[in-house]
């Protein structure tokens, strides 16, 4: 009965984010298909619709975000105290931002290295950079996005399992439910192991506040930064891919170091 309740659980709040970016998108297509399919050509449409997708799905994970906070509103644990919303010292701040940047270089090899097996991630990539030409898109991707993703997978699912089974499986199953949202193998791969390093990081830190900082270094260096200091320095792919392995070990046991000795007394507030 535990189990099945756990279940239940984490199948409402995945329901309620996959449904809403559902709505929000379809809301929005079939408007602009009536009123411009006459006048413009299917690929002109398709561009339309992917260069404001990010700004519908930051719409529909705000509404999100409002539904959780409702849902937890008369519980015991509210939304902020079930995700731990929490200061983090500044020298854990300076870790995890590094420990991003490195992430994304790992994250640029990998990429590059198997470009040849998914054959299909170039196109993937390019929709992606669409949706990053305008403000409220790049907002989105970079800010919105990765808050409502560590709200849900870390502070929801992530908190749901270890309540339930073991951390260790639980830390697996997270990650995992996090690739398969990504929606393709590459994407999945990748961000299964930032689920992996994202979990391991909110153990430690105790706080979502951390989680988010991660994310959205990673997703600011490695939709704005990376892609121009990768392209001109391609051939170091291996120092990056075996190197950044190395260097991001030691930087998150620099980190476990920190957390659990307390090493700074000064504060970064999320406030």
């Amino acid at each position: 009965m535990k189990i099945l309740q756990m279940i239940g659980n984490i199948l409402v709040y995945t329901l309620i984010y996959i449904m809403l970016q559902v709505v929000s998108i379809v809301a929005y297509m079939i408007p602009v298909l009536i009123k411009y399919y006459q006048v413009k050509t299917p690929e002109q449409l398709m561009n339309m619709m992917y260069s404001n997708v990010y700004t519908v799905v930051m719409v529909a994970s705000i509404i999100t975000l409002a539904i959780y906070y409702l849902m937890f509103r008369k519980k015991d644990m509210n939304l902020f105290q079930r995700c731990q919303i929490k200061k983090v010292s500044v020298i854990n701040v300076i870790l995890i931002i590094i420990s991003a940047v490195v992430l994304s270089f790992i994250t640029s090899s990998f990429l590059d290295l198997t470009q040849n097996i998914f054959k299909d991630y170039s196109s993937i990539s390019e929709e992606m950079v669409k949706g990053l030409q305008s403000i409220p898109g790049i907002i989105s991707a970079v800010l919105i996005a990765p808050i409502m993703e560590e709200t849900l997978f870390r502070g929801l699912i992530f908190n749901e399992l270890r309540k339930n089974i073991n951390l260790t499986a639980s830390i697996i199953i997270q990650a995992v439910i996090f690739g398969v949202f990504h929606g393709n193998l590459a994407q999945g791969i990748y961000a299964a192991v930032l689920g992996i390093v994202l979990a391991v990081i909110y153990l430690w830190t105790k706080s979502i506040v951390a989680n988010i900082i991660m994310h959205v270094s990673f997703n600011i260096v490695g939709t704005l930064v990376v892609p121009q200091i990768y392209g001109n320095t391609e051939w170091l792919v291996y120092i990056y891919l075996i190197g950044g392995a190395f260097v991001l070990v030691g930087l998150l046991f620099l980190l476990y170091i920190s957390t659990h000795n307390k090493l700074s007394t000064d504060t970064f507030s999320p406030n």
